[in-house]
């Protein structure tokens, strides 16, 4: 059996989705290709082509982002020696990624690997692999608001807070106050996508109760928040990354938080909360 393009009738009405899977022929060795004809080709010799032509996209994806790790990776720091059974899997499993904006990620995990050993996991390199290019946007959309609470480096994404007790709670027409996401680019269904694939888990957490006047440390990206309770019986809510969420977390790149962001946060909490200035941690133009 041998494709050809020029099978297709250019009037019948499924022209593009035929096209589409014509384009396709390459990759399972039912393309003519130079001397390589797979009507003149047993079924033992169509895969045999199919798994060289294979090999070498493979390889052609390792090189891709072997070379970008090359660019990431300092000169002026010391090399780590790698487990080889994660590098073993790292290899396997990279060679099939195809899409450039994840080899990059590719690229930045093994980095980080050879500099500071142990921040990624065969289970998250085998997740990451499973990872959409939308799922990871989505992923790169809600981290971009994801905080840490008292330097604790689990990294969690405020969604309410709530009055647990005494006469503000009983006279509150609210007690509980929930952040609308939707507000900064965020919708509930991100959230869902992001539970489905692992990164985030489903349970809502809460912090203790907050003390009354003590400063609580937000840090989003490159800004740190102070926020202090007026009142006691107050305590955040939040959603969790799981474990491979975390790990993913690492690999995007700490940024200020917008102006709209901030809007949000500050109308969400300056009824229950003192909200000083945004503090840069590091001058970023």
């Amino acid at each position: 059996m041998s494709i050809s393009v020029s099978q297709i009738d250019d009037k019948t009405k499924d022209v593009s989705a035929k096209r589409k899977l014509l384009s396709l022929a390459p990759r399972i060795g039912l393309a003519a290709d130079g001397k390589y004809q797979p009507s003149n080709a047993s079924l033992t010799e169509r895969a045999k082509y199919r798994n060289e032509q294979q090999a070498s996209v493979f390889q052609k994806n390792l090189e891709a982002i072997y070379k970008q790790a090359l660019a990431l990776t300092p000169a002026n720091v010391t090399g780590a020696e790698l487990d080889p059974d994660w590098l073993h899997h790292f290899y396997n499993l990279a060679e099939t990624i195809h899409n450039p904006k994840m080899q990059e990620l590719w690229a930045k995990i093994l980095t980080r690997e050879i500099t500071s050993p142990g921040h990624f996991s065969i289970a998250t390199l085998k997740r990451l692999t499973q990872l959409t290019q939308k799922e990871a946007q989505i992923m790169e959309k809600v981290t971009s608001l994801t905080c840490t609470i008292n330097r604790d480096p689990q990294v969690k994404l405020l969604s309410h807070y709530r009055i647990t007790g005494g006469w503000r709670h009983w006279l509150s027409k609210s007690p509980k106050q929930t952040l609308n996401l939707a507000k900064v680019g965020i919708p509930y269904s991100y959230i869902v996508t992001l539970i489905e694939a692992g990164i985030l888990l489903k349970q809502e957490f809460e912090t203790g109760q907050l003390a009354a006047k003590q400063p609580v440390l937000l840090d989003f990206g490159l800004d740190t928040l102070h926020l202090t309770p007026k009142h006691r019986q107050l305590v955040l809510g939040y959603y969790r990354f799981s474990l491979i969420g975390n790990e993913l977390a690492q690999l995007l790149p700490p940024r200020p938080q917008t102006k709209q962001a901030n809007l949000a946060l500050s109308e969400f909490l300056n009824t229950d909360f003192q909200i000083t200035d945004s503090t840069r941690k590091i001058n970023s133009k």
